[in-house]
């Protein structure tokens, strides 16, 4: 019978563990690679071009609404799959010029512009696609606006109706993608004229 020493199962040891190590990595980290090499690659803008800032008619209503807008992109030939937008973070300007956190704690989804009444439901962005989501909006002659959120938390109601230099944080998440952000500021004067 032949002496297997030491140096004989050192090999197939480590051989083993190395397959093991690269397998559970493989499995971990291939995604992400495949996901950042080809995945969907999402961006969200605002400017202002009409497009950002549409104002329109509501039905039933003779005055004129304004609605401020976001624009989402995949710039990917991969669909983006689920793509839902959240209202992050909600800062009100202070006196001195800095912005301080307004006890906004929540992610909150927003409303995807012209998806009636699914326009709270995540939604998948082919390449070159425009889609916006209604940030805020408000009507010709009215001393308040509405922030597009799917709930709307009393705790956060008199947070919306002051007169006050506001800067929104968006996010847009997908299932397949990196998310997005996006600050947005926003004056409001107290009302829309």
């Amino acid at each position: 019978m032949a002496d297997i020493g030491m140096t004989d199962l050192i090999g197939p040891t480590v051989g083993a563990i190395a397959g093991a190590a690269f397998t559970i990595v493989g499995t971990i980290y291939i995604p992400r690679i495949r996901r950042w090499l080809i995945g969907p690659k999402l961006k969200i803008s605002f400017g202002d071009s009409r497009e950002y800032q549409r104002i329109t008619k509501l039905r039933g209503q003779t005055e004129d609404t304004i609605f401020i807008r976001l624009k989402v992109t995949n710039s990917s030939p991969t669909v983006a799959e689920g793509c839902q937008p959240y209202l992050v973070g909600v800062e009100v300007r202070q006196e001195d010029g800095s912005y301080s956190d307004n006890q906004f704690c929540d992610s909150i989804p927003l409303a995807w512009s012209a998806h009636g009444e699914k326009r709270h439901n995540p939604i998948d962005i082919p390449r070159w696609v425009n889609q916006y989501v209604d940030l805020v909006s408000a009507t010709e002659g009215t001393n308040n606006f509405g922030v597009h959120l799917r709930n709307n938390l009393n705790r956060y109601e008199n947070m919306f109706h002051e007169g006050h230099y506001y800067r929104f944080k968006v996010q847009v998440s997908a299932k397949n993608a990196d998310p997005v952000f996006i600050k947005i500021e926003f004056q409001w004067l107290r009302s829309c004229s």
